[in-house]
């Protein structure tokens, strides 16, 4: 609706199905002002946070998310990555937000079914435009599908990505899952060494994994370290760094961020990074 040249017609068709299905109208408006209301509060804690601290900005963060205004529109609703999943209550006290550049923010909440104990996260990002993540994403899940109709399954992990306006959006949160980065950072003393820490890896995926449940971990951490390389290699996708590959509990590699795609790397004084 942000694009002039085709707002009319994506208008029309808009109050043509809002004309045939009003209670699904009423869903939607929801859907619509929670990422308004998440806005705010991004822009909020940009300018918040070059202030001042994380812990000192987080705070004002979550007195926002108390009011009632907050409270309304972010509870209770059904998620627009996955509209089987209700999200029941923001969980205020777990939400934050990331150290990276947009500041995105880190919304938790707890499920609609009554005693599941399950939670759920979602990214909101706010400065970037995700239409090309949700491509790049798409196309693992494709190759993804063809690659298990062959019997081959790679446990590929693409995330739920949807765009919800200008230069902003929604990102599934994968649980139980850490970067390279900080799994190297903090099973090292020293930051300086951490990334030569070749065993970082393994002790973390230890610790995680007890006993028996290991063999099981490395088998995933090896399917899904293939399924990725060959992946990220006939996409193009660039920019990769440790901050950028993630691994979940269970061994399961996988990446994020895809920013550079189709052989658009990233160049600096004339150098190509990738």
């Amino acid at each position: 609706m942000h694009v002039l040249s085709v707002a009319l017609h994506f208008g029309l068709i808009m109050e043509a199905y809002f004309r045939g299905s009003t209670h699904h109208m009423k869903v939607l408006m929801k859907q619509a002002e929670a990422p308004s209301k998440l806005k705010t509060l991004s822009d909020f804690v940009k300018v918040s946070s070059q202030k001042t601290t994380k812990p000192q900005t987080k705070g004002p963060m979550h007195w926002y998310m108390r009011q009632d205004t907050y409270l309304e529109a972010l509870s209770h609703l059904q998620s627009p990555l996955d509209p089987s999943t209700m999200l029941a209550e923001v969980c205020v006290e777990r939400c934050t937000f990331m150290d990276s550049k947009m500041k995105p923010l880190w919304i938790m909440y707890s499920s609609e079914e009554a005693g599941s104990g399950d939670s759920f996260g979602i990214i909101f990002k706010n400065g970037d435009d995700l239409h090309q993540d949700m491509l790049t994403l798409q196309m693992i899940q494709l190759m993804d599908a063809l690659w298990k109709q062959e019997g081959l399954d790679l446990r590929m992990t693409p995330y739920g990505c949807l765009p919800t306006g200008d230069c902003m959006g929604l990102i599934e949160a994968v649980q139980h899952s850490d970067t390279i980065a900080n799994i190297q950072l903090n099973q090292s003393n020293l930051a300086a060494i951490a990334a030569f820490n070749k065993d970082a890896l393994l002790n973390w995926l230890k610790s995680k994994n007890p006993g028996e449940a290991l063999d099981r971990a490395i088998e995933e951490f090896t399917l899904s370290c293939a399924g990725y390389c060959v992946a990220t290699y006939v996409l193009g996708i660039g920019d990769q760094h440790i901050d950028n590959i993630m691994i979940h509990e269970n061994g399961q590699l996988f990446h994020i961020d895809f920013g550079h795609f189709l052989g658009n790397f990233k160049t600096k004084f004339g150098i190509n990074h990738e």
